[in-house]
Order: structure tokens, then sequence, then C-alpha cells
């Protein structure tokens, strides 16, 4: 008999659930409403009932009815959206999926710090405060952050003291919650994870992130990173302590290191897949996709997963994969170029670029902010890196200053 779960996410998601054999109650978002149902097979779509899943209140009022309604055994989610919701839920109806204690140690940036604090090999010093009531509480310098944040949205990196000082000029009103951290030097890394249960973590990749030049917004990632032996061997263990500590027992993990002369240092951890294009990176370099690999096991049980695996995971079958983004100087657009030039090329696997003439775009403070990307895939990191460079290369976003407005 097939396994009922409930699956908060997109339909590409309740897509995969079904094509591993699960029973799937699709709980849908209000803005989902509306959205063509997933075929069956063969697995079997059982119902998609459209819930209030920003409202955990609203959500407690209906638990019991979807319980007694669908019988599910575990609700997943692997967007960030979705974690409170699925938590929520597992906790609430007593399931065994990851419970809302675990999604609240991920999304919580210093309860993250706290629980990991006794298995992390170099802590990362971290503070929290709220700045309409005290300045950042650690000299710089400093990274500010908001506790709950993604995306590098708000982050910033403040220098000098007097970046610190100016900082909480401009938000000495806002009583939200943040973080203070101490700035980890080094070189970035995330691992993207499998967990199948209680102490099983299997690594699937790690991805190597490189940063705009003076900014902490992302511009490239490569799949797999290019590590020593020794090095990979200690972002596996201190990962691998991290998730333990915070009681992930199942489903995709992403988490950000700092290596620095062999020393790993975690930045934060996620009970969700990547974002940045990487689970599309990870599926290119090792044949594999994140999602699929959850239902399987969910569908027939880890050991099914580890034969799938069983050829190895280390850059095979696909080679060496790459995502590079694309920024604009900020204004209004007023023409887009080389499109179809870069995506001609061999080795690239995509092109898309978001800005369209007359759209504004502002300055690079978050992910957000960026107007394009450009994923290749190729048989040697060497090869797929110069395939990155040729393609951004051909594309360009003109702008014009805002003022000045489109011809």
């Amino acid at each position: 008999m097939s396994r009922r779960v409930g699956v908060i996410g997109r339909a590409s998601l309740v897509r995969t659930a079904l094509g591993e054999g699960l029973e799937v109650v699709w709980l849908r978002w209000p803005d989902q409403d509306g959205d063509t149902l997933p075929d069956d097979g063969p697995g079997h779509l059982v119902d998609a009932p459209v819930l209030p899943l920003g409202d955990l209140n609203a959500l407690a009022q209906l638990a019991p009815r979807l319980a007694e309604r669908h019988a599910m055994e575990l609700v997943l989610a692997t967007s960030e959206r979705g974690q409170l919701p699925a938590g929520f839920l597992n906790s609430a109806l007593g399931l065994p999926g990851t419970a809302l204690a675990t999604v609240l140690a991920f999304l919580d940036k210093p309860r993250f710090r706290t629980l990991t604090a006794a298995t992390a090999t170099a802590p990362v010093r971290a503070v929290s405060f709220v700045p309409a009531s005290t300045a950042p509480p650690m000299p710089a310098p400093l990274v500010v952050k908001p506790i709950a944040g993604a995306g590098s949205a708000a982050v910033a990196v403040l220098s000098h003291a007097a970046d610190r000082t100016g900082w909480h000029a401009e938000h000495a009103t806002d009583s939200g919650d943040w973080v203070a951290e101490e700035l980890v030097p080094g070189v970035e890394y995330s691992v993207e994870t499998l967990t199948l249960g209680r102490g099983r973590h299997e690594v699937l990749a790690v991805t190597e992130k490189h940063l705009f030049s003076g900014s902490l917004v992302e511009q490239r990632h490569v799949v797999p990173a290019l590590l020593e032996p020794e090095v990979s061997d200690a972002v596996t263990a201190e990962v691998c302590a991290a998730l333990d500590a915070t009681g992930l027992a199942g489903g995709i993990g992403h988490t950000e290191v700092m290596v620095d002369g062999g020393v790993v240092r975690l930045i934060e951890s996620h009970s969700r897949k990547g974002g940045d294009s990487i689970v599309d990176l990870v599926r290119l370099a090792i044949g594999h996709d994140l999602e699929r690999l959850y239902c399987l096991a969910l569908a027939r049980g880890p050991e099914a997963v580890n034969r799938v695996l069983a050829d190895g995971i280390n850059g095979t079958p696909g080679g060496c994969a790459a995502v590079g983004f694309l920024r604009a100087e900020p204004g209004v657009v007023t023409a887009v170029q080389g499109v179809n030039a870069a995506t001609a090329k061999a080795g690239v696997v995509e092109v898309a670029v978001s800005a369209r003439v007359g759209d504004a775009v502002g300055p690079l403070r978050s992910s957000r902010d960026r107007v394009g990307r450009v994923l290749v895939r190729a048989a040697t990191r060497s090869e797929a890196l110069a395939v990155l460079d040729d393609a951004l290369a051909l594309l360009a976003v003109h702008t014009v200053p805002a003022d000045a407005g489109a011809p």
C-alpha cells in the first residue's frame, strides 16, 4: 500500500512525489487556488485543499479535520515558504515529519548557534539585538542580519566602527529582531544533504560559492567544489554534527560553511533545498534530483536511495555544473542583449534574464536584485567555467539613471 503524505509546494514537487508512487494530499496556498492539478501516476493525488498556510492560528483550527479526512503519514515541504506550516502540521498532528521545533532551530539563527555550539569546531560568536534598543552589541568588523532572513536580504558587513555607527543610525527605529555575528574569513561553501533518518545524513554535493565584488550577494556557484580530501571530510563531519544537533530526522538540508586554513565554521543551515539554482547544479553534476531522492526514500525506504547512489556521488556522472548571475547598474532598463547568442553556446543549459525594457533596477542589496542567470554543464571544471564566462560576456542589460527615463 502506498504511503500518504501531505505536500506543501509547487506542482512540480507534487508530480515528483506522484512519480515515486506516493499518495499525495496537495496542501495549497491561497495563491495556488486555480493552479492546474497534476495527473496521477504511478501515485495518486487524493485531494488538493486550499488552506490558510500562512496563518498558523487558523491552521490549528483546521488541523484535526484535515487529519480525520486524509490520514496523512507526514507533511513535507522543500521550500523556504513551506517550512513553518509543514513543521506546524507535523507537530500538531503528531506526525513523524520534520517537527516545528526543528524548523525553528533552523529559522532562528541565535537558536541554531546555541544548539550547535557544543559540536562546532570553532563556534561563530553571535548576539541577538533589537536596533531600536541598542546598537549592534559587538565591535567591528561584524555582520548584521535579520534573525529569520534569507537570500542575503538586509545582510550587511560593518567593517569599521564608523560603519557600525552609521548602520545603527539608519536602523535606530527598527524594532525587529536582528543578530550580530563576527565576520568570518575564508572561502564559502554550501553543503547539500539528504537525511534518511536520525543520524543518517548523506552529503550529496558541496557547492563552491563566489560573491560579487564588495557585496554579500552571490555571483556564481560551482558543483562539485574543489576541496582537498581532508577538508571535505572536515566539512562533512561539521555539517552532520550540526544536523544532529537540530534534531533533523528526514528531508533535504542546505548548510553554509566558511573554510579558512582547513578550519570549518558554520554560517547557517536550513531544513530545505538550496536556492540560486543549486538543486539544478546538483542534478546536472551528480545525475540525481534531491527532491526525487527524498520522495523515493519516503516511498520505498532509505535503502532504495542507497542503491540509487551506489555508483557514487562525487561529481559523476555529470561532470561539473555552474551557474553565474547577471547584475545591472541601477536605473531603468533600455535594452537586453545577447540572450540568443549565449543560449546557443555549447554547454549552456539555460539562460534566463528577468529584466525587461522599462523595468526599474535597484542597487545590488540581495539576490532579488540580480537580473539574470546562466546555467552550464561540462565534463570538467575548467570547461564549465570557461563556458560560463563566455556566455555571461555575451549578455548585457543596459540602463539609464531613473531620472533620465527610458527612451
